[in-house]
């Protein structure tokens, strides 16, 4: 009896650690191939399960064995220890407690890895810092399979912290990714893209279905790649930003009447504005490049 309980103990384990590892990601069912881990609607919980996905990701990110890396929603931490195979360092920050015996295994597994449990919105990045033990003058790279519902606070969250960070890359809903590297000949322009493009320099790195995923959501996602800029102008930023959320701030009036109401000009001052980058009193907001906000930005 002793020796068929030790038997079955041992096959027990051996599918713990490949629920662990992702491994057995397309061969097992649902919620088995992450520890049976109950997901969180609330927490827009899509886990990856492809393991050359997980690979892909990381290759991507151009991740190195002198690189320190954020990863925010480390879920099961399939992506984790795809992280912490290239990386010098991994700081994993989680917000759901449930999976913390999954994300102990895995830290177990990675003497390299650090498990966060907070809430990323709410965290003290100087603490963040610390944890990524950053050398004198190192940046970090993020990676982050994000939630659909909260993809631009965290993103914005992210950007606060452009000082420290040299590259972002993000796994997001595809029309999300598809805003973020549009241009002024787009639909999806606005506030999100400019704001973007003023930190960085952004593209989509690949498309990813759905059915990469569990559970399968109902739409398809998109890595985009943030190459962060160094000597970002801080003034500017803060000219620029108001200028971009004042010009959107009513989508079917024009830039006139919406910097009218933003900054208290007359007619006659913005259309002289207006007039020193090449446009008149009629262009809207979404007309604008990103140049020629910056132009403006500086101006105004």
């Amino acid at each position: 009896m002793k020796v068929e309980i030790g038997k079955n103990k041992n096959k027990d384990n051996g599918r713990k650690q490949n629920r662990l590892r992702g491994d057995a990601g397309f061969s097992e069912s649902g919620a088995k191939a992450f520890g049976g881990h109950e997901f969180k609607k609330s927490l827009g919980q899509n886990f990856i399960r492809d393991t050359n996905l997980l690979r892909a990701i990381v290759q991507d990110s151009e991740i190195s064995s002198a690189d320190c890396v954020l990863e925010i929603g480390a879920g099961a931490g399939t992506l984790t220890g795809a992280i912490c195979e290239k990386a010098k360092r991994v700081v994993a920050v989680e917000v759901d407690e449930s999976l913390r015996e999954i994300l102990q295994e895995r830290e177990n597994e990675n003497p390299n890895l650090r498990v966060v449990f907070k809430d990323i919105m709410k965290a003290d990045m100087s603490e963040i810092h610390s944890e990524l033990m950053l050398a004198e003058g190192q940046k970090y790279k993020v990676v982050a399979n994000l939630p659909y519902y909260i993809t631009t606070p965290i993103l914005f969250r992210l950007l606060d912290d452009h000082r420290n960070i040299s590259t972002i890359s993000i796994m997001v809903q595809k029309e999300v990714a598809e805003r973020i590297v549009s241009d002024e000949t787009s639909g999806d322009y606005g506030v999100l893209t400019l704001m973007v493009k003023f930190f960085g320099e952004a593209r989509i790195a690949r498309m990813v279905g759905r059915q990469n995923f569990y559970p399968q959501p109902k739409v398809d996602s998109a890595i985009v790649r943030i190459d962060v800029k160094d000597g970002i102008d801080e003034e500017l930023l803060k000219k620029y930003s108001k200028l971009v959320k004042c010009a959107f701030g009513a989508r079917r009036k024009t830039l006139a009447n919406n910097l009218k109401r933003g900054y208290g000009k007359t007619s006659e001052e913005i259309e002289v504005l207006l007039s020193s980058i090449g446009k008149d009193l009629n262009v809207r907001g979404e007309d604008l490049s990103y140049e020629e906000f910056v132009s403006l930005a500086k101006i105004i």
